[in-house]
This record gives structure tokens, sequence and C-alpha cells, in this order.
């Protein structure tokens, strides 16, 4: 067995770094899509047609909209859900 030099320590473990943080992106990415997938094909079940890349957007768009006013049902949906998870976060710090 061949002794590697610090160097090459080094390297091998900032590769294995990279991987980890590649494989985590891409796990991330990928739960991204199956909830954005979810999301769409829920949505078209409520309204009972199929979402088109306009109508997305149209959707997209007063959804932001809604979101600036503070009395609006979106807007307190996203800041009790970023409470939520902000709470999560700090427990889970506290472990």
């Amino acid at each position: 067995m061949t002794r590697r030099t610090p160097e090459q320590q080094i390297a091998y473990h900032q590769d294995q770094i990279k991987r980890i943080k590649a494989a985590e992106s891409k796990r991330r990415r990928n739960a991204r899509t199956k909830r954005l997938c979810a999301s769409a094909g829920k949505i078209e079940a409520v309204a009972g047609f199929e979402l088109d890349e306009e109508l997305a957007e149209a959707l997209g768009s007063f959804l932001a909209k809604d979101a600036q006013n503070p009395g609006s049902w979106v807007a307190r949906h996203l800041a009790a859900r970023a409470a939520a998870e902000r709470a999560l976060a700090e427990a889970e710090g506290a472990l």
C-alpha cells in the first residue's frame, strides 16, 4: 500500500467534499422538481384543466402580487410557513 502525501490527502478529501456537495445539490433539485410536479398536479385537479406555460405564469404573477398584500391569505400563509421553518431550524440547531 502506497502512502499518500499530505497534499494528496488534502486533494482527495477536497474531491470528496465536492462530490458530497454535488450529491446534496442533486437531491435538493430532485426534491424541488418532485414538489413542483405534485403542486401543479394538485392545481390542475382542483381547477379541472391542465396548466400551460401562460396559465402557470399568470398564476405565479397573481400569487406574487397577492403575497405583497399583508392581509391576504397568501401573505399570512407564507409568514406562518417561514415562522415554522425558522422554529424547525432553531430546534435542529439546539440539538
